[in-house]
């Protein structure tokens, strides 16, 4: 299976603008990678082969529930 993940212009944009508050970010979106690259369909389904999935946000160790949201 071929995974294939998109990074957006406004999603540049909302992580630089991100990164100025949390400065771990860019590490918390690496991890994201190897998840998805181990198991794609991580997260939930919004159909066309599109998923959701909650990423903690390691500047504020309060776990994923206030994190980021990811589709």
């Amino acid at each position: 299976m071929n995974l294939n993940i998109i990074s957006l212009d406004s999603f540049n944009k909302d992580i630089k603008r991100l990164f100025k508050k949390y400065k771990q970010i860019t590490n918390d979106l690496k991890i994201l990678k190897d998840i998805l690259v181990k198991n794609p369909k991580q997260g939930v389904e919004l159909g066309h082969n599109c998923f959701k999935i909650r990423l903690a946000n390691s500047s504020i160790p309060t776990g994923k529930k206030s994190g980021f949201r990811v589709v």
